[in-house]
């Protein structure tokens, strides 16, 4: 295994193709669907990094990234959305995400951008 990611998106297509489609590249993936869900399980923690939408029906994953950052500092978060505003990528830094992917993205970008944070175990 490379590792265990977490996916935070509320499109359930959206999460079902990353976690297919990582799995075959050998990472562990989770997912959740709204920020509630995801909150929960980033506390119980265990993850290599953690891939955020920005939209969600009970929040936004701005206000998750920081909800994390209260209790993680270290966990690489990257933002993978359809949100492509110059001011939300501007805050999803400043929140404490390392890295702001604009879908769509290619899979090759998505798999290099993951393992620049993620690094197999030896």
């Amino acid at each position: 295994m490379k590792g265990r990611l977490l996916c935070v998106d509320d499109d359930h297509d959206t999460c079902e193709m990353l976690t297919l489609l990582l799995g075959q590249t050998g990472y562990d993936v989770q997912s959740a669907l709204s920020v509630s869900d995801g909150l929960a399980k980033a506390r119980r923690g265990g993850f290599d990094l953690i891939l955020l939408d920005w939209s969600f029906a009970d929040g936004t994953g701005l206000d998750l990234c920081r909800q994390i950052r209260a209790f993680d500092s270290r966990t690489p978060i990257v933002f993978y959305t359809g949100e492509m505003d110059e001011n939300a990528i501007e805050m999803a830094m400043r929140a404490g995400a390392q890295r702001y992917l604009i879908k769509p993205v290619a899979v090759e970008s998505l798999l290099q951008a993951i393992s620049e944070y993620v690094t197999e175990p030896h």
